[in-house]
């Protein structure tokens, strides 16, 4: 899906409204208060900076691709910036929250970018990662942007997630519905998403995607390593004989 496929998924369908509804309840579930935070979003985050960009002191979103581009918002000074995946224009330890979707899945240095997403927390920060279910009927479909790039399994996700010392908070699945643009399955998907709330359902159960929460936990500095003992130390050479 090209960077203008993908701005026209999210200006106008049903589908796309019921992506970012979705979406954004979580977020707001999981941080119901961003004032006086700096939040972050990553990959195609935009459409779901709205609330952010009501609440907290700043927002910056950062674009992979010169053509996402959109002058985000599109009222005031503009916020988004085109960066390399791995290399982030924002200093350590600079940002409350951060928005990562459509950028895990989509580039080509995963490791990376979560080493920056690491380096750029706050210590007690943290981020949303969502990613296309590798199980779930959406990566399947190339209808919607979560149907192209590498999928993950909630498995896959918190294996990579663990590599970089970050620590995975809450695990989740979300759009249950096939992502049909018309029909029954449309019509349905609210009220499936719905009930699949209410009952909570685990991220193994396949949803159309994955949401990790993960926190940048602050690490103890090294002690002192303990003196290695080894064989020579301890049997040492008899003087030789006068």
């Amino acid at each position: 899906m090209t960077p203008v496929e993908m701005r026209s998924f999210y200006r106008t369908g049903q589908l796309s409204a019921l992506v970012i509804e979705t979406i954004e309840a979580r977020l707001h579930r999981s941080w119901p208060n961003l004032s006086g935070m700096v939040v972050v979003g990553f990959g195609f985050a935009h459409p779901f900076l709205d609330r952010p960009q009501r609440e907290a002191s700043r927002v910056v979103n950062l674009l992979t691709d010169p053509l996402t581009r959109a002058g985000w918002p599109s009222d005031g000074c503009n916020q988004s910036v085109v960066t390399e995946a791995a290399q982030w224009p924002l200093q350590a330890a600079s940002a409350d929250r951060i928005i990562m979707i459509h950028g895990l899945e989509l580039c080509s240095e995963p490791d990376g970018v979560l080493d920056e997403c690491r380096r750029v927390l706050v210590d007690g920060g943290r981020a949303a990662l969502i990613v296309p279910n590798r199980a779930g009927l959406w990566s399947r479909s190339g209808n919607t942007p979560f149907g192209h790039g590498q999928a993950y399994s909630p498995r896959a996700l918190s294996s990579l997630i663990e590599r970089h010392r970050l620590v995975l908070r809450h695990l989740s699945a979300a759009l249950f519905a096939p992502p049909g643009r018309h029909g029954f399955w449309s019509r349905s998907a609210p009220g499936i998403e719905r009930w699949a709330n209410r009952l909570h359902v685990p991220a193994s159960v396949s949803g159309g995607i994955v949401i990790a929460e993960v926190e940048k936990v602050a690490v103890e500095p090294n002690r002192t390593a303990p003196r290695r003992v080894t064989l020579d130390t301890l049997v040492r050479p008899s003087a030789e004989p006068a």
